[in-house]
């Protein structure tokens, strides 16, 4: 769970903080959809290039962590669930923002809802222990990157905002720190 959590925090560079201190610049009032699309398709470079370097090495990471292999598909498994969670995570902030709360709890409670159900069926009926529990994550990180797409679509313009993005880089790297000290 710490090794999800430090992944969500490293590969997502806090780029979605970044994002939310932007938004609302009285500066940057004409590009809010391009930043978003900047910061989705950022984080999704990342995660995707991460991912591809995890999934490669996971059974080089599951010996060292673990002294045996066997758990090479649990590492690319969790960090394929971060890597959703950090993509989605840009627009469920970006509901937070517009002020909505209504959206936000029902695709965080649908998520929460399948993620746990989802556990308890693999992991009680299918005794298939934490991979039960990752697979699971997997599934409800998926089920929440659906629900939220529409809104990715809605609020991106596809311009990438290179020169904010750096600000923005600028600015959430201090904040990734302090999140992963913490």
């Amino acid at each position: 769970d710490i090794t999800y959590q430090l992944a969500v925090i490293f590969f997502g560079l806090a780029l979605y903080q970044s994002l939310a201190r932007w938004y609302y610049d009285p500066e940057h009032r004409d590009s809010q959809k391009s930043m978003h699309f900047t910061v989705v398709i950022t984080n999704a470079l990342v995660c995707a290039f991460s991912f591809f370097f995890i999934f490669s090495f996971s059974q080089h990471l599951s010996s060292l962590l673990f002294d045996t292999g066997k758990y090479s598909r649990l590492i690319w498994i969790m960090f394929a669930s971060a890597s959703i969670n950090i993509i989605s995570s840009v627009s469920m902030m970006l509901l937070r923002l517009q002020e909505k709360a209504l959206k936000y709890a029902v695709i965080s409670i649908c998520k929460l809802l399948i993620t746990l159900s989802l556990t308890l069926f693999f992991v009680v009926y299918q005794k298939r222990n934490v991979f039960g529990v990752y697979e699971a994550t997997l599934i409800g990180e998926v089920a929440g990157l659906i629900m939220i797409f529409p809104d990715i679509l809605r609020n991106s313009v596809p311009k990438f905002e290179f020169q904010k993005l750096i600000q923005m880089l600028g600015y959430g790297l201090p904040l990734m720190l302090a999140a992963v000290s913490s």
